[in-house]
């Protein structure tokens, strides 16, 4: 079963006001392209609910992340 949200819910927890500076949206967004900000806000939108899931995804954020890669844009 998916975690849904409507639009109401999204705007009252303030998640995805990509260009307010409050939002939970603009606090995590370190993105450098275009791309990355969309799959940003598919992953906000869409939420993983089963913690293998999780977990994995989490693993890979925190293999790249101590690679400490630098891509120019």
């Amino acid at each position: 079963m998916g975690f849904i949200a409507d639009k109401q819910t999204l705007g009252d927890l303030n998640l995805l006001d990509r260009y307010g500076s409050s939002s939970i949206f603009a606090l995590f967004d370190q993105t450098r392209t275009k791309g990355g900000q969309v799959l940003l806000e598919k992953m906000f939108r869409h939420p993983l609910t089963d913690v293998a899931s999780i977990s994995r995804r989490s693993s890979l954020f925190k293999y790249f992340q101590g690679l400490d890669l630098v891509f120019p844009v």
